[in-house]
């Protein structure tokens, strides 16, 4: 197993990987993955479709990040020239199994270029824009067990997008608090995955009792709910 990097200055958790922090880089360790090394990677670059050869050069020339085995399965967007047509270019890389934003300034609306995503597992938005309700767009992930979300103005209505995702395992919403209002509300609608192993999330208020609710209808998940101010622990296996 190689490592595989992308640039992330801040966080100290990434979708319930191992990691290790650097100088402005993460490094993330991938179970089960095997990345391939460059003279492969060079050739299996080579082997896939135009159109993904040219989606991925086109990332790098705007400042984004990639990583491949045989197939394109890891693609960074990072920072503001990841508009909202950018993200077009993820339209055929179908084989993706993990996507980060990092201070991207597209909206909600970009996230319809995702729909095609069906390999997805890993997802993370990181000071980003989205509200979240874009999410709709990636039901067809029916892999995606992994989300990490971070500095970015989730919703309610992104949480209930968030319901959706029936094999999700991790779901980690930190530091949003000052920028969206996290009801109580939205946060039982989560009760509906019933695979969700580890559960955080930051809100403004956290009403009395809300954790036992969330505890009593996933009994196999490890919940942290934290109000304002308050700091959230590193979530383990």
């Amino acid at each position: 197993m190689r490592q595989c990097f992308i640039a992330l200055p801040r966080t100290n958790y990434l979708l319930g990987t191992h990691m290790s922090l650097q100088p402005s880089v993460v490094t993330l360790l991938f179970f089960g993955m095997v990345l391939v090394q460059s003279d492969s990677r060079a050739q299996s670059f080579a082997d896939q479709p135009k159109e993904q050869r040219d989606a991925v050069r086109k990332i790098l020339d705007l400042g984004g990040d990639w990583e491949l085995s045989s197939k394109t399965v890891l693609i960074g967007f990072i920072g503001d020239k990841f508009t909202n047509d950018k993200f077009s270019l993820l339209a055929p890389l179908v084989d993706l199994k993990t996507l980060a934003f990092f201070e991207v300034p597209a909206d909600d609306r970009a996230l319809i270029y995702c729909r095609n995503l069906e390999e997805l597992e890993w997802l993370q938005m990181d000071n980003c824009k989205f509200s979240g309700i874009g999410l709709i767009n990636l039901a067809q992930c029916k892999k995606l067990k992994n989300v990490c979300i971070e500095e970015t103005p989730i919703t309610d209505e992104g949480l209930a997008a968030l319901a959706k995702f029936d094999a999700l395992e991790t779901l980690y919403i930190s530091h949003c608090e000052t920028l969206s209002k996290i009801t109580a509300a939205g946060v039982r609608k989560l009760k509906l995955l019933k695979k969700l192993k580890h559960l955080s999330i930051d809100m403004t208020d956290l009403p009395d009792g809300l954790e036992q609710v969330m505890a009593s209808a996933l009994p196999n998940c490890r919940l942290w709910l934290t109000g304002s101010g308050t700091s959230v622990p590193t979530l383990k296996n």
